[in-house]
């Protein structure tokens, strides 16, 4: 249906989970062009383990780099004063144990 957005899924293995736009972040920022970004967690060591994710909405503009403590995410827009300037956001990323 033409306006409507279709939400992320996941699937891991015969699950399907679709994921609710309250578990979506975003950050609050107009842009011409959007996409939803999705983050994996996999234990490696116990693969029985569901995966654990994050899902993104983010503008056109974007890119993600990651060290050991943190995820950041860059985010370009048209600022009407500065011109072109890059928002960047960092998430602490947390050990699961």
């Amino acid at each position: 249906m033409k306006g409507e957005v279709q939400l992320p899924l996941i699937i891991d293995g015969k699950d399907i989970e679709e994921i609710p736009a309250s578990q979506i972040y975003y950050v609050n920022s107009s842009d011409w062009r959007y996409g939803f970004i999705t983050l994996l967690a996999v234990d490696i060591q116990d693969i029985s383990e569901r995966l654990t994710h994050k899902i993104f909405l983010l503008g056109y503009g974007r890119a993600i780099y990651m060290s050991k403590k943190n995820l950041y995410l860059a985010i370009s827009k048209i600022d009407a004063e500065k011109g072109m300037v890059t928002e960047i956001y960092r998430i602490r990323v947390m050990d699961a144990e």
